[in-house]
């Protein structure tokens, strides 16, 4: 079988369903195609990414 490479550009302030979509998405393709894909992540200038504040509808009321 041949890997096919996939990258996954990340930034600051990105939804985590922008990263994982599209790392689901061709983790089952290789599934049934048989061709595994190998999937990185990688930023522009190569920091880590910082993730969306907590909108207020999803922080936890106390």
């Amino acid at each position: 079988m041949t890997q096919r490479s996939v990258l996954v550009v990340v930034f600051d302030d990105m939804q985590s369903l922008d990263v994982t979509g599209p790392m689901e998405v061709f983790t089952g393709a290789g599934r049934l195609g048989g061709d595994p894909y190998g999937i990185r992540t990688a930023s522009l200038d190569g920091a880590p990414s910082a993730p969306p504040a907590a909108s207020p509808s999803s922080r936890t009321a106390r």
